[in-house]
C-alpha cells in the first residue's frame, strides 16, 4: 500500500487541502492519504519540531490501523507539505526513521516514493526583529531559537549532512521543490522555496526571462533561460505601461460605495487592531503550550548510539543506551558526528 502524508501551513485547518485531497484520490485511488488534525490554525505557532512529531504519531497511528491483522502491508510512503509544512515534513521524516529504527510498528523504513513541497522556506530569514515576542515557529524561521539547548537553531541542525532528518530525505526517490518566481520576494523567495544557494532571477529584468511552461498548466514553469539579447524597443515600451485595472471584484452602487468610502477611516485602525489582537492571543498561549509540552512530556526508553557511523545499520540493541524524551532523541541523532 502506497500511503501519503499532506501536510498544511501556518494558521492552517485540513479542510485547506481538501482540493489536494480530492485530486489525489480521482487521480490514484488506491492511494491511502493522511491529513493530519492534531495542529492547527494558533498551534502551527507551537513549532516545526513539535507538530512535526504530532504528525509522526498521526502516522504511525495510521500505520497501525491499517496493518491491523494483516490486512495490509504499506510499503510506499510519499510527503507533501505546503508553507510550513514542508518545514514540518522534513523533521517528521527524520524523526519517522527513528522510528523505523526503534518501533516495531516502523520495523523496516518504508520504501520512499516522492517528497515534495510547495512555498516553504527552508532557508531562514534575518530580519525582523520582534518575532522573538511571537510563537515558536516565527523563532524558528528567524534562527532565534536554542533548539533543545543543543546550541543551534532548528533550521541549521536539520540541514547537517550528518543529521538524521539529512539521511532521511535521501530515502526519497523523488525530491521535488515548488517555489515562487518573484523578484524581491520578502515572504518565501525562490531560493529557499527551491532548495537554491542563489536566486537565478535576482539579476535580471522580467523581460530577460524565457519560460518554459509545464504543458496544460501555465504558468507553472518547468525550465526557463535567459535572454542574451536585448528586448525590443516595442517589448520595453510595453513594459512600461500601466497594468490593465479589470475593476473591483464586487462592485457597490450607490448610496453603498459612498458609505463604505466613509467608513475607511474606522474599519482600518479596527482591521490593525484585530491582528494584533489575534497575534497576541495567539502566541502567548502557544509559548505556554509549549513550555508545558517540554515539562511534562514522559520519557520513554529509546537506545541512542554514541555515534552515528552508518544512519542505514544501526543497532538495535546498544549496552551505551540514554533514557530519552522523543525530542531529545532527536537532537542527540542530528548532533551528533561521525
Amino acid at each position: 500500500m502506497h500511503l501519503h502524508l499532506l501536510i498544511h501551513g501556518t494558521q492552517g485547518h485540513p479542510r485547506h487541502l481538501a482540493e489536494a485531497t480530492r485530486l489525489f484520490s480521482a487521480r490514484h485511488p488506491a492511494l491511502h492519504l493522511v491529513v493530519p488534525t492534531s495542529f492547527t490554525s494558533s498551534r502551527t505557532y507551537d513549532g516545526i519540531d513539535w507538530n512535526a512529531i504530532r504528525v509522526v504519531h498521526e502516522l504511525d497511528n495510521a500505520i497501525l490501523s491499517l496493518e491491523k491483522d494483516g490486512a495490509a502491508r504499506v510499503t510506499k510512503l510519499s510527503v507533501t507539505g505546503y508553507s510550513l509544512g514542508g518545514l514540518i515534513a522534513r523533521y517528521a521524516i527524520g524523526f519517522a526513521l527513528l522510528l523505523s529504527i526503534y518501533r516495531s510498528a516502523w520495523h523496516d523504513f518504508y520504501h520512499s516514493s516522492c517528497w515534495d513541497t510547495t512555498l516553504s522556506a527552508h532557508f531562514p530569514h534575518l530580519i525582523l526583529a520582534w518575532v522573538d515576542s511571537s510563537g515558536t515557529d516565527w523563532k524558528e524561521l528567524h534562527l532565534l531559537d536554542n533548539w533543545s539547548d543543543s546550541g543551534r537553531p532548528l533550521l541549521e541542525a536539520i540541514a547537517q549532512p550528518e543529521s538524521v532528518f539529512y539521511h532521511s530525505l535521501l530515502k526519497f526517490k523523488n525530491i521535488n521543490t515548488n517555489s515562487r518566481v518573484r523578484i524581491n520576494d520578502v515572504t518565501v523567495p525562490y531560493f529557499s522555496g527551491a532548495f537554491e544557494e542563489i536566486d537565478p532571477f535576482a539579476n535580471h529584468r522580467e523581460l530577460d526571462i524565457i519560460p518554459e511552461y509545464i504543458p496544460d498548466h501555465e504558468p507553472l514553469i518547468l525550465r526557463f533561460s535567459i535572454s542574451k539579447s536585448s528586448p525590443s524597443f516595442t517589448a520595453r515600451l510595453k513594459s512600461l505601461q500601466p497594468l490593465t485595472f479589470n475593476g473591483p471584484f464586487v462592485e457597490w452602487g450607490f448610496p453603498w460605495n459612498i458609505i463604505l468610502y466613509l467608513l475607511l477611516p474606522f474599519l482600518i485602525p479596527m482591521g490593525v487592531f484585530y491582528l494584533a489582537r489575534e497575534y497576541v492571543l495567539s502566541s502567548r498561549p502557544s509559548r505556554d503550550r509549549v513550555r508545558h509540552l517540554e515539562q511534562t512530556e514522559q520519557t520513554t526508553p529509546v537506545p541512542l548510539p554514541t555515534a552515528i557511523l552508518d544512519v542505514d545499520a544501526l543497532p538495535l540493541n546498544n549496552s551505551e543506551t540514554t533514557i530519552m524524551t522523543s525530542k531529545q532523541v532527536a537532537v542527540g541523532f542530528a548532533t551528533r558526528m561521525p
